[in-house]
């Protein structure tokens, strides 16, 4: 089942490995009142018809109290609407963890806390470690958001290969020596993977050697940026501003 309009999107389907059914709604807030008010009254009629276990995502375009805000404006009547129709509904917010605000303005002034995973109690029975995580904001001004159940460890990191290294002269006669090495074994699958590890570590010794470690670097500008939208976030990066002028 799903149940389409113009601010969101409802899929009906059970969970993978636990068989328990569920539904999802994935929400784009409206700017306007009105839009408002009708995205949740439609909201609330299709959940009083589907008794199951709900779960509403996305950006919601709205706050909960005064301390999702920072720099902006904050209309108590319309948070007081928002968190009236997630009390009236038996919804719970499930806890954000890491970042405090998950959209931040262009000018990196304003930040708002618009993203979330609001359940509805029949899915806490389900699962008890619920919990929110903010992923790193690169390309939009909102953080995507997951939601987990626990940490997962999902094993070794895959190889990663960079379209760079293809306009680079010579990096097609590394892959070509590295894969004509020979390698042991009887089944073809078992030295197909061998052929894999060579040339993966070919590679990898020749993008130290070109252009050094660029995951190393990579990380390291990411923290930097994660630091100061942490020291934006509490305001210590407009002080030092003030500060030094």
């Amino acid at each position: 089942m799903s149940v389409k309009s113009d601010f969101s999107l409802a899929i009906r389907g059970n969970w993978c490995g636990s068989g328990n059914e569920s539904i999802i709604v994935n929400v784009y807030g409206p700017h306007k009142d009105v839009d408002t008010r009708l995205m949740r009254e439609s909201l609330e009629k299709l959940m009083c018809c589907v008794d199951t276990a709900w779960v509403l995502c996305g950006d919601f375009n709205e706050v909960r109290e005064e301390e999702d805000r920072m720099n902006c404006t904050f209309h108590h009547a319309r948070a007081n609407c928002f968190n009236d129709c997630i009390s009236r509904n038996r919804l719970i917010k499930i806890p954000i963890t890491g970042k405090k605000f998950t959209r931040i303005s262009d000018d990196g002034l304003k930040f708002s806390k618009l993203d979330r995973f609001i359940v509805l109690d029949k899915l806490i029975s389900l699962w008890k470690d619920l919990s929110v995580i903010p992923l790193d904001r690169r390309t939009s001004d909102h953080c995507p958001i997951i939601l987990r159940d626990k940490v997962i460890d999902l094993g070794p990191k895959h190889f990663k290969v960079f379209d760079e290294w293809f306009n680079k002269k010579g990096v097609d006669k590394i892959i070509q020596e590295a894969w004509s090495n020979d390698v042991r074994g009887n089944r073809k699958d078992c030295r197909f993977r061998h052929k894999l590890k060579n040339v993966t570590f070919a590679l990898k010794n020749w993008n130290k050697t070109m252009f050094g470690n660029l995951e190393s670097e990579i990380s390291e500008l990411k923290r930097k940026v994660d630091e100061w939208e942490s020291k934006d976030e509490t305001g210590l990066l407009m002080m030092m501003s003030e500060k030094f002028g």
